[in-house]
């Protein structure tokens, strides 16, 4: 649960309290006369089983009126605050990043995401192996420039290809037996499930109350997939059930850690709908009782806000009563082929930016655009050339055909030209063997020997 005064939570569950909204976009301030609704969505387990290693995004959408902002660039921050006789205590909802912006006349409409979207590249690993959790979660935050709060367990782990740094931080969350999330202030935390409660609501507070299944859920048995290897913990008796999950970091010592974490970890799947209170967060542990006296202790795994002048809210439990819960950090068995597929593309072809390299060999090269300072090459066929300027030292050329030549300085030794036009010569010395002139029209002429045939 947010950290918020003991003020600010015996007055959220009175009946007549006032909600107060606020939205910070870049360095603006907006208040409830700009926010026409807000929508507010965190999830720790996004399927309908229960799951560890999650890594789910919590959204916001919100209406704004009469806001000039440069939304696409913009980072979001929210604000649910309540007034206490004149004074407002504002509890944050995180740090989002719009997605996608809608107009209605001058109505904005933002869907926004938080610090999950971030994680969405490709992981290569500069670091030594084997590594420290620490040290991976730690280059994670200096590639992406987001920020990491806790503390993690000191195992000793191997490099991990073809992974995104999601996966990665999903991986990470599976081995504290936990789930990663971007807390209010937007840094990223490795969570678990609370033990204690940090809220009660009774009848007066909430609207609708129902348990989702008659039998409660028990988790009695975790097992792990590492490749080929499956590794498991405890046994299942009648109502209980079986975590499976997969994590190729896994060790014999790790799933005792985690078993030792989870085992007998208990709740009722159920839904609430009730006023709300905005500084409760998922992975809090809700205490309710019931218009007719039954009290029911539940993990907060869904947590939806809607502001609209006033405040609601849902808290959902999941939790399938099966057997077996299957959880797979790395996604359905697609996500597993999109993943192979996309190594084999980024194997076969490189989309590259920009790439400084000092050597370079490649036996066949396609380029649509080149631009070279100085190039120097042996062999060089060229089908058609286009050349402004060229200074030439020596050319051996076979044939030549010139459509116009400006040649301004000529030295020639020897030249066949079968035919020639020439407007105008001026020729210092001219020896010529045999020369048949039809006219010829000779102002001076100066000839020392004549022979006339």
């Amino acid at each position: 649960m947010y950290n918020v005064s003991q003020a600010f939570k015996d007055t959220i569950k009175q009946s007549g309290r006032t909600i107060k909204a606020k939205v910070q976009i870049n360095n603006n301030t907006y208040y409830e006369d700009n926010i026409v609704d807000l929508a507010y969505e965190d999830t720790s387990n996004p399927d309908s089983a229960f799951e560890i290693g999650t890594n789910a995004a919590a959204t916001l959408n919100i209406f704004l009126v009469n806001v000039n902002e440069v939304f696409e660039t913009a980072t979001i921050k929210p604000y649910l605050g309540l007034d206490m006789a004149g004074t407002i205590e504002y509890v944050p909802l995180g740090v989002f990043y719009v997605d996608k912006v809608t107009w209605n006349k001058n109505i904005a409409k933002l869907t926004c995401y938080d610090g999950m979207v971030k994680l969405e590249q490709q992981y290569i690993s500069g670091l030594t192996y084997p590594a420290t959790l620490t040290d991976v979660v730690n280059e994670i935050c200096t590639k992406t420039g987001i920020q990491f709060v806790g503390t993690l367990p000191n195992y000793t782990i191997s490099k991990l290809e073809g992974y995104t740094f999601r996966e990665v931080i999903g991986y990470v969350a599976s081995l504290c037996g936990g789930f990663a999330k971007f807390n209010r202030d937007g840094k990223l935390e490795i969570r678990s499930y609370a033990s204690t409660v940090s809220e009660t609501i009774t009848g007066d507070n909430y609207i609708d109350f129902n348990k989702t299944k008659d039998n409660l859920f028990r988790i009695d048995k975790v097992t792990a997939i590492i490749g080929d290897t499956t590794l498991s913990k405890g046994t299942i008796s009648a109502g209980g059930s079986e975590v499976v999950f997969e994590n190729p970091w896994v060790t014999d010592q790790i799933l005792t850690d985690i078993y030792n974490k989870l085992n007998g970890f208990s709740y009722y799947p159920a839904k609430l709908k009730w006023q709300g209170n905005p500084a409760i967060e998922c992975g809090d542990k809700v205490e309710i009782t019931t218009t007719d006296n039954q009290t029911f202790y539940i993990p907060v795994m869904r947590h939806f806000l809607k502001y609209s002048g006033g405040l609601t809210s849902e808290i959902e439990t999941i939790g399938e009563t099966e057997n077996k819960n299957a959880f797979n950090t790395a996604g359905t068995i697609s996500q597993k082929i999109e993943r192979v597929v996309h190594e084999q593309v980024l194997i076969n072809q490189a989309l590259i930016n920009k790439a400084d390299i000092e050597d370079l060999n490649a036996v066949n090269a396609r380029i649509d655009n080149l631009k070279v300072d100085t190039a120097m090459i042996n062999d060089l066929a060229v089908t058609n050339a286009k050349i402004a300027n060229a200074s030439i030292d020596n050319a051996k050329i076979a044939s030549l055909a010139v459509g116009t030549a400006n040649i301004q300085d000529s030295a020639i030794t020897n030249a066949k030209i079968a035919n020639a036009s020439i407007d105008n010569a001026k020729i210092a010395s001219l020896a010529v063997g045999t020369a048949n002139i039809q006219d010829s029209a000779i102002t001076n002429a100066k000839i020392a020997n004549a022979m006339q045939v």
